[in-house]
């Protein structure tokens, strides 16, 4: 934690230079999860210390009334694919302020993020004291933990309470894009990449599972020139089967499919292709 905070800190160092308004306190964040997990999925640390730049934005210049006077925290979590979401652990003094923050703090696009559910929270005060809180505690997590316990990690209740999902623009975005991947038939190293937002989107998004066994990925196909078609062709198809039924099961018998599919392809285009693996399942 100390080490990732620490790299934060360094760069956006220039953020914490810009004077909020006399009033308004809230220029730390609080990493509410181990470095080993906030390291891992939020890699990218240009991107979250532009992130944070833009929500002290909206803190020093929300218009809070001249006589507003509270304190407490807003804890955020950010899920890949650029999806956020707020609580609020206001005094009485802020309160009525929630719903218009939200607003504007939902309407920035998040940093990047990958594998699960990214969190921290940002200590704030309008003519008062910061509170000296460590942890927020919304009032959702605190009726969450009292009927599940305090013991589960944090990252789990967030999921409990606001889980993984896939957006329907990215599902359409995804599924098009399986769609033209299933009728090409240029199978070049070029004409792969056009479709590596699907290995993209399965490698960073916490709302599909998609992994394959060395039964399933013997090595006449891993180590032979077509080894990423065919890896392509399993993640395509185990995703398509996970986001029309709405799942996040790994697919394996969609993903081979898909994969002999492919394969009957090629062996038009390349007569002598032969692979052992496919040619057994027809």
């Amino acid at each position: 934690m100390k080490r990732f905070a620490a790299c934060l800190v360094m760069v956006v160092g220039l953020v914490f230079a810009v004077s909020a308004k006399p009033s308004v306190n809230a220029k730390n964040i609080v990493l509410l999860q181990p470095d080993k997990v906030t390291s891992v999925r939020c890699p990218n640390v240009n991107s979250l210390a532009g992130y944070i730049k833009s929500i002290f934005a909206v803190f020093e210049n929300f218009n809070f009334d001249d006589d507003a006077s509270g304190n407490g925290m807003v804890a955020f979590a950010v899920r890949p694919g650029f999806k956020s979401k707020v609580w609020f652990d206001f005094s009485d003094g802020l309160v009525d302020y929630e719903n218009e923050l939200e607003q504007k703090l939902l309407k920035i696009k998040p940093c990047e993020v990958q594998g699960g559910v990214f969190l921290f929270a940002i200590p704030i005060a309008v003519n008062s004291e910061l509170s000296g809180k460590n942890v927020p505690m919304p009032a959702e997590w605190k009726e969450y933990l009292e009927n599940y316990g305090d013991g589960i990690e944090i990252s789990e209740m967030i999921d409990a309470i606001w889980p993984p999902y896939v957006s329907d623009e990215e599902k359409s975005e995804i599924l098009t894009l399986i769609e033209k991947f299933r009728k090409e038939t240029d199978f070049s190293t070029k004409s792969l990449n056009k479709y590596s937002r699907i290995i993209d989107f399965a490698s960073a998004s916490d709302a599909v599972l998609v992994s394959i066994s060395a039964k399933w990925w013997p090595e006449e196909i891993s180590n032979s020139r077509y080894g990423d078609l065919f890896l392509l062709s399993f993640i395509c198809g185990s995703l398509e089967s996970q986001l029309k039924n709405g799942n996040d099961e790994n697919a394996t018998v969609d993903g081979i499919n898909f994969e002999l599919m492919k394969y009957q392809q090629l062996k038009k285009k390349d007569k002598k292709v032969n692979f052992e693996f496919f040619e057994d399942m027809q």
